[in-house]
């Protein structure tokens, strides 16, 4: 029996004293000083707290303008106003501008914040009998809307949280434009173009009822404005008639 020299006992168990042992390497998360973080936490949820106070503000005043122009129009128009069917109308357009403030779905906190309106939007137009009622509504919907983002911010944001803090270290305000980004109303909020947009819409609908309203009472409207498109087309197709004949002679 051949016995094995000492070297081939190494190689056959692995072992090799000249191969070089591989070091664990231990690779320690750097963690953020816990006074630091909460200075950092403190200056997000302050920002969020004060620019969502004066966002609802805004939203406040545009609907009191919206309240100023119904209460301004004739007692005909009122009865047309107060219809269900003008509640919906102006709620779902109050949704999809708020939506617009932020560019669209998709942004987290202005996505929360449309999605709480949302029901009191709903409730305000199934439950509303007057316009002041239905305004009202959305008024509380927005600022219960706004003090659920705030209390919830960070939940929210779980995500984006810790990239947040990071922008806020050291008294920085980088994490405002980050927070514009994520959905946040920004200061470039204008009220009087918000109020603009719902009165625009508000007066299309009260004036295409009357239209309708006015239809009804005078079957002849309808007529009239059938004959008037009709001779329109047809004026329309004798000027086109002209226009080939002449170029077929030249």
């Amino acid at each position: 029996m051949i016995e094995e020299t000492e070297e081939e006992k190494k190689k056959g168990d692995g072992s090799n004293d000249d191969k070089p042992s591989v070091p664990e390497v231990i690779l320690a998360e750097q963690q953020r000083d816990p006074e630091e973080a909460a200075v950092a936490e403190l200056a997000i949820r302050r920002f969020v707290r004060e620019r969502l106070s004066d966002f609802y503000e805004q939203v406040e005043a545009s609907l009191n303008s919206l309240e100023n122009w119904v209460a301004s129009q004739p007692a005909d128009a009122q009865e047309v106003l107060a219809e269900r069917g003008f509640f919906d109308s102006v709620g779902d357009r109050f949704l999809v501008e708020l939506y617009g403030i932020a560019g669209g779905k998709g942004a987290p906190v202005m996505d929360t914040l449309v999605c709480e309106v949302d029901g009191a939007v709903s409730f305000a137009q199934a439950s509303s009998f007057h316009p002041s009622i239905f305004i009202e509504g959305l008024r509380r919907g927005v600022r219960d809307a706004c003090w659920f983002v705030r209390d919830a911010c960070m939940s929210i944001l779980s995500h984006q949280w810790a990239e947040l803090l990071d922008m806020a270290t050291a008294g920085s305000i980088d994490f405002v434009p980050a927070l514009y980004a994520l959905g946040l109303p920004s200061s470039a909020f204008q009220s009087a173009d918000f109020a603009a947009s719902l009165i625009g819409h508000a007066e299309a609908y009260r004036n295409a009822r009357e239209l309708r309203r006015e239809a009804v009472k005078d079957p002849t409207i309808d007529k009239r404005a059938e004959d008037e498109a009709h001779a329109r087309a047809i004026q329309e197709e004798l000027l086109q008639s002209r226009k080939d004949a002449q170029s077929s002679v030249l």
